[in-house]
């Protein structure tokens, strides 16, 4: 049984705790996440290990505060793992397995908490197979751009070209995985992870790879994708009121939407006639309205600018058409 920290960093409270969390959780086969007040790990580990090659989870933990001294912990019945705690809410759990340790399963449980108030635990389990069955030999990139288009060409190694194994996303063929990300395995040894992030995909992406033959896992691939955010140019909304009438108010609100919803949007006036008066209402709305006059019958030009606060931006451009009202009534006049 391995515990870290070591028990000097532990009273004996913690330490019967955490044992008894460990036996009553061995019985899962696959990573669970628990989500508490916002607080999780930003990837999951992975759940295969070969003997003889290094097996290397380097944690991220999101939503608390580093200067809180919080510390993680972890809780194992294998000895050939040990954690890493560097103090600032990250962590790397490593390990070489032996060939003692060949056809086991290690349990792991990852706690993050201080003076026994733990505020997120992760329970998973780690298969020992033998570093010749077949595996993934290539690795994915970690970085892209949102709206940018993502490949990883995923190949195997070790395996019976005339009975490929299956790759798929996730734990099982039934997981739920990340919507932007679809995978084509080419039943070759060879498969291709692709997508395209969106605004919404902004932020880590867990991917979890899996190698099966006939249900039986044989290598699985665990990584996360930090999708960056890109800014996008808002936009104007289309339509708004584009006549008036000489002696009657005109009033008219123009919107301006973008896809960033952090972004502060502003609406500026460039162009505009001396009678139309301009006001930004603070929501990414502009209001214009005025009263014209004779002198201004005819096509009145505005331009207007949107400004995203990031450097993003669009311009309008169009005419108010001012017309004389009550001409419209003068034949009756005549009459």
């Amino acid at each position: 049984m391995n515990i870290s920290p070591p028990p000097n960093r532990l009273n004996s409270s913690i330490l019967i705790i955490g044992i008894l969390f460990l036996f009553i959780l061995a019985t899962s086969a696959h990573a669970q996440r628990i989500k508490q007040n916002d607080v999780f790990f930003v990837s999951t580990p992975g759940t295969v290990a070969r003997v003889g090659d290094e097996y290397v989870y380097d944690i991220i933990v999101a939503g608390l505060d580093p200067s809180e001294g919080k510390e993680i912990y972890l809780f194992t019945d294998g000895d050939w793992l040990s954690l890493v705690d560097n103090g600032d809410l990250t962590a790397r759990l490593s390990g070489v397995p032996a060939p003692s340790d060949l056809g086991t399963k290690t349990t792991i449980v990852l706690q993050v908490g201080k003076n026994l108030i733990i505020d997120l635990t992760v329970q998973s389990s780690i298969y020992i197979k033998d570093a010749q069955t077949t595996s993934i030999s290539t690795v994915p990139s970690l970085i892209i751009n949102e709206e940018d288009g993502y490949n990883y060409e995923i190949e195997l190694e070790n395996f019976d070209p005339a009975n490929p194994p299956s790759i798929f996303l996730g734990l099982n063929p039934n997981s739920t995985i990340p919507q932007w990300l679809t995978i084509n395995d080419f039943k070759d040894g060879t498969a291709r992870l692709s997508g395209v992030p969106d605004d919404a995909a902004v932020g880590y992406t867990n991917v979890i790879l899996t190698i099966s033959d006939f249900g039986v896992i044989l290598d699985q691939q665990t990584f996360t994708i930090d999708v960056l955010p890109v800014n996008d140019d808002p936009s104007f909304v289309i339509p708004f009121k584009q006549t008036a009438h000489i002696d009657d108010l005109y009033r008219t609100t123009i919107m301006l939407k973008d896809v960033d919803q952090t972004d502060t949007l502003t609406i500026s006036a460039i162009e505009k006639p001396n009678w139309l008066n301009v006001t930004d209402q603070g929501d990414g709305s502009i209001l214009l309205e005025g009263t014209p006059m004779m002198t201004d019958i005819g096509e009145n030009a505005i331009r207007l600018l949107g400004e995203d606060g990031n450097g993003g931006s669009d311009t309008l451009d169009f005419t108010i058409t001012v017309s004389e009202f009550y001409m419209l009534y003068m034949p009756l006049i005549q009459k």
